[in-house]
């Protein structure tokens, strides 16, 4: 009876698992790294130097642009550089006065500039990075793009109108209007336009890659799988099947001692036969722990044999859902390699401007390429005209800047798509770096302002000497050899605010005290000084 127990048992579990016998076969067979792909995408297992290359070519590129941005001179040329356009604006001999400027104070006004700059430049890259992750030439980019040079004009324009008057008023806003017209339509335009067969393979490259590395995921869960089911037939089975033959050769041999006992027992003398008694009663107990053991290990083997039916149910799931991952990403490399045929003869591809790609978005009148041109001119003639008849002329070169830089890093993005985000990150932050400093040039050019400075001299005795008035350029040091520099317009020139300017200096040891104001117009520069002086006089000179 065990006998049959047992066979019966191991040959249910044998045939439970038979039809799972080809599917480890064919998943040992698979090879580790299955599928290829001539464009370098995860089923190839190549990513993983390029990801590294590109890494360490980040890491390069940053310390470099870290070290150059945070070197000193780098720094005092900024300062330098913001001063030399500010005398140069007022008229005041720019080469000589930045001369005589310390280095020290060439150093904190670069420093002041350089922050300001790198945290423009760093929202830019953020604005973008966060709309396309990708970093090429997708309508998303150029989204972005637009709605930052949309930014960095709506703010400029805000500052000059606040510091104009040094206070809100929203009549003085009404070029912003203005500006968000002209940024709608150039939306519009982006949406309406084809996305173009090199953008299209671009995304078909991200799916096939997408695809790959699903493959290859669904590859290692059947490897899994089939490692989980060998090791069931391997250790838990044979070790379940050995038990059971083990505890059936007790239960065969308990069997027989009980038969020899109850054989023994009918010719045992009556003065023995409780002994016999005892002796059969022991051997059926150790029969008894013998069935037990058998039924016990029988129940393991069977329970090992329902956890190899489950392991080899999930080898073939996984089995299935690797054959299915394999022909997606066999059809999205198909279809790579059609999309990279047709982008070859794109002529989108060779520019990232969408005004130049052929061919209409869709069959109505507004969605064509002619409604396209007609945006385009309607958000030059909404951004350019209204910064035109603002008194402060300059802005309309700000936006042609802007507009450059936003442009060249679009074609940074278009001519480098396998780099992901890389290349469109560096010239983003270089080109926020740009627009601040093209801002700061413009408006310090065209709309200067300076500090004044008054300076009391000694007099004979302790009375006071006279007073001089200028505009503030620089002080070399506290000891009486030591000088302060100070520049001056002449008068009576038709245009005040650009007449020819001199630099002059006066020794410490002349000077028995100055001040300097906060930064003025030129034109209010002499009041400004005035006042000054008057309060020098007001404190150090006795009635």
């Amino acid at each position: 009876m065990a006998d049959d127990n047992g066979g019966k048992g191991a040959d249910k579990a044998a045939g439970a698992t038979a039809a799972a016998a080809d599917a480890p076969a064919a998943a040992s067979a698979a090879p580790a790294n299955p599928g290829g792909s001539a464009y370098g995408l995860a089923r190839t297992g190549a990513s993983g130097p390029l990801r590294d290359q590109l890494m360490d070519l980040l890491v390069k590129t940053a310390g470099t642009l870290v070290a150059v941005v945070a070197s000193l001179g780098f720094v005092a040329a900024v300062g330098a550089l913001m001063l030399w356009s500010r005398f140069r604006a007022v008229g005041i001999p720019a080469d000589q006065a930045i001369a005589v400027v310390p280095r020290e104070d060439l150093l904190a006004l670069g420093g002041i500039l350089l922050l300001q700059y790198v945290g423009i430049a760093v929202a830019a890259v953020m604005l973008v990075r966060f709309r396309d992750r990708f970093g090429n030439a997708s309508p998303a980019t150029r989204r972005a793009l637009m709605d930052l040079l949309f930014v960095e004009i709506a703010v400029a324009v805000a500052v000059v109108v606040v510091g104009r008057s040094g206070a809100v008023n929203p009549w003085d806003l009404w070029p912003l209007l203005a500006l968000v017209v002209a940024w709608q339509a150039v939306l519009q335009s982006i949406r309406i336009a084809p996305e173009g067969d090199d953008y299209v393979a671009v995304v078909a490259r991200r799916r096939a890659g997408l695809a790959a590395w699903r493959e290859q995921r669904a590859h290692e869960r059947s490897q899994l799988a089939l490692d989980a089911l060998t090791s069931v037939r391997q250790w838990a089975i044979a070790a379940g099947e050995k038990d059971v033959e083990s505890a059936r050769t007790a239960v065969e041999t308990a069997e027989k001692a009980v038969s020899d006992a109850l054989t023994a027992s009918t010719s045992v003398p009556p003065a023995h036969a409780d002994d016999a008694s005892v002796q059969i009663a022991r051997t059926n107990l150790f029969a008894g722990e013998a069935l037990g053991r058998f039924t016990s290990a029988r129940g393991r083997l069977a329970a090992e044999r329902g956890r190899e039916q489950s392991a080899a149910a999930e080898l073939g799931d996984a089995l299935a859902r690797e054959a299915r991952a394999s022909h997606r990403a066999e059809s999205a490399e198909n279809n790579l390699v059609a999309m990279q045929l047709r982008a070859e003869k794109d002529l989108g591809r060779r520019s990232p401007f969408w005004w130049t790609q052929q061919g209409d978005y869709g069959d109505e009148w507004y969605e064509t390429i002619y409604a396209r041109f007609g945006l385009i001119v309607v958000a030059i003639a909404f951004a350019f005209v209204p910064l035109l008849l603002m008194p402060e002329k300059w802005l309309w070169q700000l936006l042609a800047g802007g507009t450059v830089l936003v442009l060249a890093s679009l074609g940074v993005a278009q001519a480098t798509p396998e780099t992901r985000f890389f290349w469109t990150g560096v010239a983003l932050f270089v080109s926020g770096l740009l627009f601040a400093s093209l801002f700061t040039f413009l408006r310090t050019t065209n709309s200067p302002k300076v500090q004044p400075v008054g300076i009391l001299l000694k007099g004979e005795g302790k009375t006071c000497g006279h007073t001089i008035t200028g505009v503030f350029v620089a002080r070399t040091g506290n000891g009486d050899a030591d000088r302060l520099y100070y520049g001056r317009r002449r008068t009576g020139s038709a245009e005040e605010e650009r007449s020819p300017g001199r630099l002059f200096s006066v020794p410490n040891s002349q000077i028995a005290a100055f001040g300097v104001g906060s930064l003025v117009a030129p034109r209010d520069n002499k009041a400004a000084a005035n006042d000054i002086n008057g309060e020098l006089v007001a404190d150090n000179c006795t009635p």
